[in-house]
């Protein structure tokens, strides 16, 4: 025996749905809503439900749609699809041969896993500045693309030494002509050099 079975597969008019942003910067969250279901429950295609969700686009989930569904009949057709461009924005990093200077001296400071153009704490725009700080200083530095900015890098700081001037005692402060005299030099931090 047999027996005919009719399946509706969809049913009503595919409801509508527009975005807060088509565009979105690294993991930017959005908002999607639905309209004309009015008698039904949107579900979307990530599986969420409502008229209005919030959605964090990725590389492999930046499609969604959504159909209407009342009761225990089967949905709407799908609505239309919207599809999100995402402009990744990694964290920069801060890198330095060196973390420790004396007054006086410079370092160079290189940004990598930039994109876009550099905007560091000083003001500069390039991928490698020159500093000379005169005391103990913190860099960091972001990365725009667009409309998009990256996070902050963490904070590079530049130790600034300012040693102590050695002190200097004589075995005799008066000789005679031919006689040797023996300098001692207390230094608190470092080595002594002479001149």
């Amino acid at each position: 025996n047999s027996e005919l079975v009719t399946v509706n597969t969809s049913t009503g008019t595919a409801p509508t749905i527009t975005a807060s942003k088509t565009v979105v910067c690294g993991n930017e969250p959005i908002s999607l809503t639905a309209t004309g279901c009015a008698s039904g429950t949107v579900i979307w295609s990530d599986g969420q439900m409502g008229n209005v969700i919030t959605v964090t686009p990725t590389a492999g989930m930046n499609e969604f749609y959504a159909v209407c569904r009342t009761g225990t009949a089967c949905g709407t057709p799908r609505s239309n699809t919207i599809k999100v461009r995402i402009t990744p924005m990694p964290i920069p990093t801060v890198v330095c041969s060196e973390s420790v200077i004396c007054p006086g001296e410079s370092l160079e400071l290189t940004i990598q896993n930039c994109t876009g153009m550099p905007m560091w704490s000083t003001g500069e725009t390039t991928n490698t500045i020159t500093v000379r700080p005169r005391v103990t200083t913190g860099y960091s530095v972001t990365c725009r693309s667009g409309v998009c900015v990256s996070g902050s890098s963490n904070i590079y700081s530049i130790t600034v030494i300012n040693p102590t001037p050695p002190t200097v005692v004589a075995s005799a402060t008066l000789v005679q002509p031919g006689e040797s005299v023996t300098l001692t030099a207390t230094c608190s931090t470092g080595t002594v050099q002479w001149n």
